[in-house]
């Protein structure tokens, strides 16, 4: 279920479902251009049991498919491209959707921050299964705010429940599944 949720993610931004939802909120007949994971870039941190899932779906949708595993030489098949732990900076680097699905380690707490949001494109998209402590919150609050990256799919966060007062609630290019993959 954890690869369906990412996959249903993807989908969301790629088709721009929030954009129609919004659209249709206000009782708008707006058109709005979705594309296609077809030809995209799936990275994924962290291609263990998840990861692999993901990778499989991301796969079968005729993405291109980056995964970073501690021994690459066990990568599934349906990887293109192998790296090793520490590999995640040529994730941030080529994805168009960067997947988190590392567990959560002294390597890996604040492993996506300030400097790996600036790597990423304006037009990338964070989806994080793993731990919330695995991106920097504060660091992608404001990558968000200012456009540094399209978008995020959180589903866990730094603190759960996620407090009223998160400026995460407030920001239209979130997705925020209450830690339910």
């Amino acid at each position: 279920p954890i690869g369906e949720q990412v996959l249903g993610a993807m989908l969301s931004f790629e088709r721009r479902f929030l954009e129609s939802q919004r659209n249709k909120e206000r009782n708008s007949w707006e058109r709005v251009e979705g594309g296609e994971l077809r030809g995209k870039t799936l990275g994924i941190v962290g291609v263990g049991a998840i990861g692999g899932r993901v990778a499989e779906l991301g796969s079968a949708f005729g993405m291109e498919v980056l995964g970073t595993k501690r021994n690459p030489e066990t990568m599934p098949e349906v990887v293109d491209e192998a790296f090793g732990a520490d590999g995640y900076t040529e994730l941030c680097r080529r994805a168009d959707y960067l997947v988190l699905a590392c567990p959560l380690t002294e390597e890996t707490e604040g492993l996506i921050g300030s400097a790996e949001f600036r790597l990423l494109s304006r037009d990338a998209v964070l989806v994080n299964i793993a731990r919330g402590e695995v991106a920097d919150e504060e660091a992608l609050i404001r990558a968000l705010q200012y456009g540094q990256i399209r978008g995020a799919a959180l589903d866990v966060f730094e603190t759960e429940p996620l407090p009223e007062d998160s400026p995460l609630w407030d920001l239209s290019n979130v997705l925020l599944p209450p830690h339910m993959a």
